[in-house]
């Protein structure tokens, strides 16, 4: 081998070291090295594909934890779908209310009417619905979290639903962990 392969040879083992390209072995040194590597890298065009993921597989390392989610179905067609945000803590973060007319039962979050996005201390731990009082034809619903901390404290969110989307009308945090969630979020925390 002359001089100049020698170097190439010894250049291509001390990048495939550095983990910069595979290294080619015997007499590939040089430019066939470079060439060995790249047909390395390419898929023949009559290999298959892999298969795709079935959401069984574990998650990578590094990858977001995904959303935590809760629906509740309400009169008038309406889906409330309720998601803590990807990849930030459980016990702090924000969540996103979306709202949606199911006009049909094979496709329940069809049409899209509107959203919010909230602070949220503690896990979404659940939705419920706000009767309707007396004439009132507004259609409502609390986001009801508890805190991950000392206490199990909580934290309720008024929503108010309807063909404009999603509007948070009243915010309590702090409130006692026996506490009633929609009967302190009508009187505003008031017992």
């Amino acid at each position: 081998m002359s001089a100049w392969g020698r170097a190439v040879a010894m250049l291509a083992a001390l990048l495939m070291l550095a983990g910069c390209v595979p290294l080619a072995v015997g007499a590939a040194a040089g430019a066939g090295a470079a060439t060995a590597a790249r047909k390395q890298r390419e898929r023949r065009a009559d290999e298959p594909l892999p298969p795709p993921l079935s959401g069984d597989e574990p998650a990578a390392p590094h990858a977001p934890e995904t959303a935590r989610e809760r629906t509740l179905t309400l009169p008038g067609k309406l889906l409330l779908v309720v998601t803590e945000g990807v990849g930030e803590a459980r016990s702090i973060g924000s969540y996103t209310a979306r709202l949606y007319r199911a006009d049909d039962p094979a496709t329940p979050r069809g049409v899209f009417l509107g959203g919010s996005t909230g602070a949220r201390d503690g896990v979404i731990e659940e939705l419920r619905a706000v009767p309707a009082a007396g004439a009132e034809s507004k259609v409502r619903a609390v986001v009801v979290m508890r805190s991950a901390g000392v206490g199990g404290y909580l934290g309720v969110d008024l929503l108010a639903l309807g063909g404009n989307g999603v509007t948070v009308e009243r915010q309590l945090r702090g409130l006692a962990p026996d506490t009633d969630p929609v009967a302190a979020a009508l009187t505003g925390g008031d017992r």
